[in-house]
């Protein structure tokens, strides 16, 4: 039975209302169930004949006049929504030191995280994971003691043996300068400071290494991280930005404190590896964006262990949308021979949302599983990757980036908008590839670091290789959800696209219409081929030294390692709603 109560101010007012006919209709709108039901006061009760069985689940929404009712969603749990406690805090590092501090610091948290609620750049410490994630962080780096904000204070942080954990070359080279004693002694921190940071992360040399050494509650260090930080507040909380580049020692200080590893937190994109990360065995993976050396840290392992536990991470429902708020992907299961995309696209768009899309997957049994929610970005659509023996100089620079993580060595970013690749290419050796950019702009969304549903008999999982291709378009992503949810395999992905639709070393995945996966064993290899072809993935190149799997043609030695397979965009409908 389907019972909704109907407020009828909302609804136009019609002399003479009597009855109310009601049809129920399937997602194709075929109708399942036709009746006249009679209205009593605000309540009207459907009674379910047996041809309506799908329904019983209350996935249409009953509509009188203008008034659409349907099951509400709830965007995140009820502890997401609570203010981390001084409580919270005390059982995350398993000790009640320094309270008067843990209160002040969690005064300005709390603050921060109110203030930017609901709006475009809303802090990523909004749900009980990424709380838990970002409290384990800065208790690792400072234990949550106003004593520890500012690195190298008295007692010495470091010593002989940790210089050697942290700076391995550095103090490989301290021992052969016969340095090492007198650089590690207590009153050598200034000096020991300035040679393992003199040149790193921005600085120039002379006291940088020891003026923009590790302060705040992530232990902000280096010149380059100190201007990001205060770039961010700039943007984001204009009303504390102060110039940290010049105005150094204030990260210490407990406002600035939280407020730089708010930027860095946010800045560094640190919640994209958190987001996912439910596992103690995923804590490095976090960890690592903040502090590499000490990625490793057994103490943050055990930070976040409690912090699951004071947060209830276990029992946090997913968070969601209400689908009327926010432009939609549905992926269908359809039938066993082709699958079915839709963009819903409502007539209001929730201002947080509007840059986000949702994913929904409708399995077998018609039931809805909640996937992701992503934000997309958009940018100028680019050419395949033109091979270049030298590197471009046709127009001037806006950007010449360096040091890049996964195959590029050097990213070069010109004033019309082209964008020039550096690195090793498998089979090419180190090459440049030109993206040259077109008139037309398309959309590119941000794919999750990783996927792990196993919810009504329906397994989605992939992660990513050491690839930082992970942006792909829109219907190319649903796409992908689909093939996935057909056979419950993992896959393991070496990525599409960058965020401004290069791709190097690759010639044609620009604008994310490619994605390369690594292979299964041929049987189920086959099988995967088959569910992206449901899906409309029309190309498919293998090895040439694969087996000759149906569906894919031959696309060299290059593919050996990994099968390559591109998306018909044409394929999915849009519905504005």
């Amino acid at each position: 039975m389907l019972k909704a109560k109907i407020d009828w101010k909302k609804v136009p007012k019609i002399k003479q209302v009597r009855v109310v006919y009601i049809q129920v209709k399937d997602e194709k709108y075929a109708v399942l169930y036709s009746a006249n039901a009679a209205v009593d006061k605000a309540l009207t009760t459907l009674q379910f004949s047996p041809t309506a069985v799908k329904m019983v689940e209350n996935k249409a929404a009953v509509v009188v006049g203008t008034q659409a009712l349907s099951k509400k969603e709830e965007h995140k749990c009820q502890n997401c929504e609570k203010e981390i406690t001084i409580d919270n805090l005390n059982e995350v590092v398993g000790n009640k030191n320094d309270q008067t501090y843990r209160k002040t610091i969690l005064k300005f948290i709390n603050q921060y995280i109110e203030e930017r609620k609901g709006k475009k750049d809303e802090l990523h410490i909004n749900t009980c994971l990424l709380k838990a994630h970002f409290l384990s962080e800065i208790a690792t780096e400072t234990g949550l003691l106003e004593l520890k904000l500012t690195e190298g204070n008295s007692p010495p942080y470091y010593s002989k043996d940790n210089i050697k954990t942290m700076w391995p070359s550095k103090h490989k080279l301290m021992l052969e300068n016969n340095t090492l004693e007198s650089i590690s002694s207590e009153r050598a921190q200034k000096q020991l400071l300035n040679n393992v940071y003199g040149s790193k992360n921005g600085n120039l040399g002379g006291d940088d290494g020891w003026n923009y050494r590790g302060k705040g509650l992530i232990q902000l260090t280096g010149r380059k991280n100190y201007k990001d930080a205060s770039t961010y507040l700039k943007n984001v909380f204009p009303n504390e930005y102060i110039d940290f580049e010049v105005n150094y020692d204030k990260v210490a200080e407990t406002k600035y404190a939280v407020l730089s590893s708010i930027a860095f937190w946010e800045g560094k994109s640190v919640f994209l590896k958190a987001k996912n990360a439910k596992n103690e065995s995923e804590v490095p993976n976090v960890r690592t964006i903040i502090n590499y050396y000490d990625r490793n840290n057994p103490n943050t392992k055990t930070y976040f262990k409690n912090a699951v536990k004071t947060f209830k991470v276990d029992s946090c429902t997913p968070v969601s949308f209400n689908a009327k708020d926010i432009v939609t992907y549905r992926i269908y299961w359809n039938d066993a021979n082709q699958g079915k995309i839709e963009k819903h696209i409502p007539k209001n768009i929730k201002e947080e949302f509007k840059n986000k899309y949702k994913y929904i997957y409708h399995n077998k049994d018609n039931q809805e599983i909640d996937i992701c929610a992503v934000e997309w970005n958009t940018t100028k659509k680019k050419s395949v990757g033109h091979l270049k023996n030298s590197k471009p100089t046709h127009s001037s620079l806006v950007s010449d980036e360096n040091n890049l993580s996964g195959s590029i060595d050097r990213r070069i970013t010109f004033a019309n908008g082209d964008i020039a690749e550096y690195g090793s290419h498998p089979s090419k050796g180190m090459i440049w590839r030109l993206y040259i950019a077109e008139s037309e702009d398309i959309e590119l969304v941000r794919m999750p670091d990783s996927l792990n549903i196993n919810k009504n008999n329906t397994i989605i999982n992939y992660t990513f290789t050491s690839t930082q291709r992970r942006y792909t378009s829109p219907g190319h992503l649903a796409a992908f959800i689909g093939a996935l949810a057909e056979n419950g395999f993992s896959i393991q992905t070496s990525g599409s696209c960058f965020k401004e639709g290069s791709a190097f070393p690759s010639y044609d995945h620009s604008n994310g219409k490619s994605i390369d996966s690594i292979y299964l064993n041929d049987k189920d290899e086959q099988k995967f081929i088959d569910a992206m072809v449901k899906f409309s993935f029309n190309k498919h190149l293998r090895g040439a030294n694969k087996k000759h799997f149906k569906n894919a043609t031959d696309g060299g030695s290059l593919h050996d390692s990994h099968l390559h397979s591109s998306f018909d965009e044409t394929f999915v409908i849009t519905i504005n709603e």
